[in-house]
Parts: structure tokens; sequence; C-alpha cells
């Protein structure tokens, strides 16, 4: 990881029993201060990079905000 210092990494997570993303990985991503997108997260993760202007917008899906929103309100009870 420190050869190649990914500035960005895009992680496409589904529901899984295998532990995905390990947590390996992520640790190695986190050493060389990589930012990581993680569709579990921040839900669909698009890429954009217009004129190679170093642009990488990320945006939380709409189902993914209502869900955290879900999940505070059932966490007051």
């Amino acid at each position: 990881m420190a050869t190649l210092r990914p500035a960005k990494v895009v992680i496409s997570v589904g529901a899984n029993t295998y532990g995905h993303p390990a947590r390996q990985a992520l640790e190695s991503y986190a050493s060389v201060g990589a930012r990581i997108y993680r569709t579990d997260q921040q839900g669909h993760v698009s890429v954009v990079e217009p004129a190679l202007t170093g642009t990488f917008p990320a945006q939380q899906a709409p189902w993914a905000r209502a869900l955290e929103r879900l999940s505070d309100l059932l966490a007051l009870f």
C-alpha cells in the first residue's frame, strides 16, 4: 500500500457473512491516508472526473439517510 498510496478508495459492500471489507484492508488504506467511500455507509457512490480536475463528489443515497434517521429514532426507545 505504501507504494501505491491511493488517495481515494471505493468499496462496494453488500450483505455478507465473510467480513468484507476486511479490517486489515481498511487499516491498510487508512495507514496511507486514503479516503474510503463505502456503499454500505454512503449508499450510492458516483465517481466523476470532469476534465481530470481531481474532484471526487460522493453523496449519500436518500434511502441511506432515511435509514440513518430511522436508526436514530429507534435508538431513543
